[in-house]
């Protein structure tokens, strides 16, 4: 249905944001190394 591929573009954004704000922590720290 709909609402269920909206929930699923949610959750697809979400875990996005997740990886970046990973990253972005993980390069900071390496920068933090260096």
């Amino acid at each position: 249905t709909q609402q269920h591929r909206n929930h699923l573009m949610m959750s697809g954004f979400i875990l996005v944001l997740e990886l970046i704000s990973c990253a972005l922590l993980t390069q900071s720290s390496f920068i933090k190394l260096l």
